[in-house]
This record gives C-alpha cells, structure tokens and sequence, in this order.
C-alpha cells in the first residue's frame, strides 16, 4: 500500500489560467465548479479575461516553487511508497489510473457509482480565445520560459473531449 498520491498536473499554462479563472469567478460570484448531474444543466460560457504577465509570471514562479519543495520532500520517502499519476494519463484512461490509485492506498477495485455525474471541462479552447491579451503575452511567455514547452501547452487542452 502507497502512503502518498500525487495528481501532477504538467502544462503550468493551463493550470495558472485555471486558477486565475476560478478566482476571478469566486470574486465575481460566478459558479466556479461546473458539475451537470443532469442533462439540462449546461456550463456556463467560457469567459475572456486580460491577465498580465506580472500575474503569469507569479503562477510559473510559485509552481517552480512548489515543484521543487514537492520533490525534495518526496526524496525522504520510500519510492515505493508514492503513486503519482499524470492529469493528461487520467483524462485518457480514467478507469484504469483510478483503479490504480485505489489499489495503490488499499481501497479495492474500481466500481462506477449508480448515480451519474457528467462532469465538464470548463476550458475546451485555445488560450489564445480565452485570454484577451494573448498576443501581447504568449510572445513574452516564449521568451522568458524557453526551457518549458509553451507551444504546446497553448494549443493543447489536457482533457480533450472532455
């Protein structure tokens, strides 16, 4: 049995939009969590902020940061005892990376529950829809994170379909 899981999200892009969608929503009211547990609820439309790149580069910085406290914390431990499982791995095979998870901390097989929850995924578009000022910033983002694949972390959403 795994003492420790990890859900390790890698496109840094994605994730600090996520998160300064979310606080702009909890800020302004808006639904952050869009869960449809029938078919007539519909997610809200995608909306388009202006993030500047002071933003931007707080988010890579702190994820920098948390990464690098993460692994050196994770160093002590036994890697037997860590099950890390990829975002982009459990988008493309949820069945089989939960049923690894569970086995991983001992809670038995993987059943899907009776009860349906479609969960949607809130950021379905290119950044370049989804932030107003993408063309002022992508360009700046290139150029200061040369070592992180920015291109694709732009064109790609880590859930398609989903």
């Amino acid at each position: 049995m795994n003492d420790i899981s990890i859900l390790e999200r890698e496109n840094r892009v994605r994730h600090c939009f996520s998160l300064f969608d979310a606080h702009q929503r909890h800020l302004r009211g808006v639904s952050v969590h869009n869960e449809a547990h029938t078919s007539e609820k519909k997610i809200k439309d995608e909306i388009v902020w202006t993030i500047g790149m002071k933003e931007w580069n707080h988010c890579m910085r702190w994820f920098d940061h948390m990464e690098k406290n993460r692994e050196e914390l994770l160093s002590y431990i036994e890697p037997g005892k860590i099950v890390r499982i990829k975002y982009r791995d459990l988008c493309s095979n949820e069945t089989e990376e939960l049923r690894r998870l569970q086995l991983s901390i001992g809670i038995g097989e993987f059943r899907k529950s009776q009860e349906v929850h479609e969960q949607m995924k809130m950021h379905k578009s290119n950044l370049s829809r989804l932030v107003k000022n993408w063309d002022e910033v992508y360009p700046e983002m290139v150029k200061i994170y040369q070592g992180f694949p920015i291109q694709q972390w732009v064109t790609e959403a880590e859930c398609q379909g989903t």
